[in-house]
């Protein structure tokens, strides 16, 4: 009887460290996408800069697009009243 028990602790065991393997490698693509999505999302909004800077795209750019292009976007200084 403690053999056939112990058989199915190491199946469970065996199981469970399945189950951790495919969470952990879940995980891992997940966050994979994560970096892969933000780089994708870093380098459009610096091709969307240079065309608003340059002016050479599709659309005339925002007011507010190309003042944050040229450096030039004035800030909200706070008052007191």
């Amino acid at each position: 009887m403690s053999d056939k028990l112990t058989v199915e602790k190491e199946r469970h065991g065996e199981a469970t460290d399945a189950t951790i393997e495919a969470v952990i490698a879940a995980e891992r693509q997940r966050c994979i996408n994560r970096v892969l999505t933000y780089a994708a999302l870093r380098d459009q909004a610096a091709i969307d800069l240079d065309k608003a800077a340059s002016g050479s795209g599709p659309e005339k750019p925002s007011e507010g697009a190309a003042e944050i292009a040229a450096g030039t976007t004035a800030r909200a200084v706070p008052t007191n009243g």
